[in-house]
């Protein structure tokens, strides 16, 4: 009987070690995201772009000098709440014991969130959220992939001074409607700084909460004001209900700009021909002329039945940053992944589809450079395309300014 319960004892050692030997390596990551609520289109957006990158690293044999280690993603719904946000960063900290964190979409939720990380000594890596503080804060474990906010009002504003000294046209009163969170008045912040070096004055000042019921009371301000252009900040539901609205009450305007809003595709599909001439500012377009960046975005429209925005290329390469890194690295140690991070230029595939290549100051922001896109009618369909700098406009596209009204379409 004796004999009997050793061999047992063996036996089942044996098949411990074995399962254990086998078990396959997991470096878990969480991912906080608004998958419910106003903005939960981006958010499923920014999901489906994670997870075909993960699945290509994966099947590529994962984190080959981790011993081939698999990555996992711990998805949490933010609901689009700084509150909840700040709380399923805790969670994915204490009780998921996860060292690296993805997210967050919106500003609003990234900048206290990522606090939390950073108290609590966790890499987290923002591809998206570009509120400028987030990186202006002297944090270690805080990393963005996206340009700030204020990059993209610079960059606009230039062009429009640019374009209307060329073409003659005076623009001196501009509005900004913005929603009232930390996207939107970091944005109005830069309008504030942009516009009175460029000497047009801003004429209607209007916040706005996130999910408007109706979008009358704002079109009625911005027609009172007898604006040349205006300034829009705001996530997709309240886009499409403010343009709808523009178009009905045939409010016109010289130029309509987003700050790296405007490309999402449920505002192109809801949209279609109202939002031509809207102009936006992005690093990234699908049809702009970068090695892979094609494919990578007819591999994702191929998957997810459209094509890849500013922000789901970012979740892309993000992904593919935060596994050089752990390649280079061999642990998902935090102080080890953020001195590669600072230490690092990502250069070649996917990196060179996104910019010519992804390189983080001190502070861990990357270096970003922007362009300047419009919505067009290309071969009958409406779809943003680079119109400036001239350089790098789509060949045989010139940008359109001023709009053409609303009764002229």
């Amino acid at each position: 009987m004796k004999r009997i319960t050793v061999f047992l004892l063996i036996i089942v050692a044996i098949l411990s070690i074995t399962i254990f030997a086998t078990a396959e390596k997991v470096v878990t990551f969480g991912n906080i995201l608004p998958l419910t609520g106003t903005a939960a289109p981006v958010g499923i957006e920014g999901r489906h772009a994670r997870e075909m990158a993960i699945e290509e690293i994966n099947a590529a044999g994962g984190i080959k000098s981790m011993g081939g280690a698999k990555i996992e993603m711990i998805y949490r719904d933010s609901k689009g709440n700084p509150e909840v946000g700040v709380s399923e960063t805790e969670r994915l900290i204490t009780v998921d014991k996860v060292k690296i964190i993805t997210g967050t979409f919106q500003s609003g939720v990234a900048y206290p969130s990522t606090a939390v990380a950073e108290r609590y000594g966790v890499l987290f890596f923002c591809p998206v959220p570009s509120e400028p503080r987030i990186t202006e804060r002297g944090f270690k474990y805080v990393f963005r992939l996206a340009e700030k906010t204020s990059w993209r009002v610079r960059d606009e504003v230039r062009f429009l001074v640019d374009v209307a000294n060329k073409k003659g046209i005076s623009v001196k009163k501009a509005g900004v409607v913005y929603e009232n969170t930390a996207y939107g008045l970091g944005a109005k912040d830069a309008l504030d700084e942009y516009l009175a070096e460029a000497n047009i004055s801003i004429a209607l000042d209007q916040p706005f909460a996130s999910g408007l019921p109706d979008a009358l009371p704002i079109v009625d301000s911005i027609r009172n004001a007898n604006l040349d252009v205006l300034f829009y900040i705001g996530y997709s539901n309240d886009t499409i209900l403010l343009i709808n609205s523009l178009a009905e009450q045939k409010v016109n305007l010289k130029a309509f700009f987003g700050v790296g809003n405007m490309q999402e595709p449920l505002i192109l599909e809801n949209l279609g021909s109202k939002l031509e001439y809207v102009i936006d500012v992005a690093p990234w377009v699908p049809n702009i002329n970068r090695p892979g960046a094609k494919e990578i975005n007819q591999k994702y429209k191929d998957k997810y039945g459209n094509n890849m925005s500013p922000e789901a290329m970012k979740a892309y390469v993000g992904m593919y940053i935060l596994k050089e890194a752990l390649e280079i690295a061999r642990t998902d140690d935090p102080d080890v992944l953020t001195k590669v991070l600072r230490d690092t230029k990502f250069t070649g595939w996917p990196y060179e589809a996104y910019q010519d290549s992804v390189d983080f100051d001190e502070n861990g922001q990357a270096q970003v450079q922007l362009v300047m896109l419009q919505a067009l009618n290309i071969d009958g369909k409406i779809e943003y395309t680079t119109v400036y700098p001239e350089h790098v406009a789509r060949e045989g596209i010139h940008y359109i300014f001023p709009m053409v009204p609303w009764e002229d379409r």
